[in-house]
């Protein structure tokens, strides 16, 4: 029985990244109705990133997180503003559509991209705590997964807090409820969407 146990708490562990991972997906396709397929290979780069951060400058993977997550920020406006930025001007099936044709191209050329850099090859980064378990009730939990997972948790939070008491965030759920009756309120539904994105 510890070892269904054990599977269920590492399951837990590794759902809150996945939970993390499908809140920014379906913020945006909540609020855009752009379907951006291509979210797990930006998460990919984003690992890749953090990898290369802690490769090259020595630092700790918690705090390249400093340098990484202002550049996956960047590298999402770029996204939205040269790519998914014209699908959201259309009606709402068309956006679906068409943010399906454009995360699948775009999904293709970043992994094709990564796997021509760095290959298919599983990287990993080695650390002092990387291999820091805590034992409780006789289940093994990892440090840096609990980490983990307390980081998702708290960023989700943020995000609800975020959108019920930010003036912005108001926005962008105004926004999501529906586009039309936000821009006749004067919402500027263009930020809302790129905020949300």
């Amino acid at each position: 029985m510890s070892g269904l146990a054990q599977q269920l708490v590492l399951g837990l562990l590794i759902g809150g990244l996945y939970g993390l991972a499908a809140a920014g997906l379906s913020l945006v396709f909540g609020v855009l109705k752009v379907l951006n397929v291509a979210h797990g290979e930006l998460i990919m780069l984003g690992g890749y990133g953090a990898f290369w951060v802690v490769a090259l400058l020595g630092l700790d993977p918690f705090a390249s997180l400093l340098l990484v997550v202002p550049l996956s920020l960047g590298l999402g406006l770029c996204l939205y503003w040269g790519l998914f930025g014209f699908v959201v001007r259309a009606d709402e099936e068309t956006r679906v559509k068409n943010s399906l044709l454009i995360g699948f191209g775009l999904a293709l050329a970043l992994h094709t991209v990564a796997v021509l850099l760095w290959t298919a090859d599983e990287r990993s980064i080695v650390t002092p705590y990387g291999g820091a378990v805590w034992t409780v009730g006789g289940l093994s939990l990892s440090v840096v997964r609990l980490v983990s997972l307390a980081l998702a948790f708290a960023l989700i939070g943020g995000v609800h807090l975020l959108l019920t008491h930010w003036r912005w965030g108001k926005a962008i759920r105004a926004t999501a409820d529906d586009w039309q009756a936000a821009l006749l309120t004067g919402i500027d539904v263009r930020r809302a969407y790129l905020l949300a994105f």
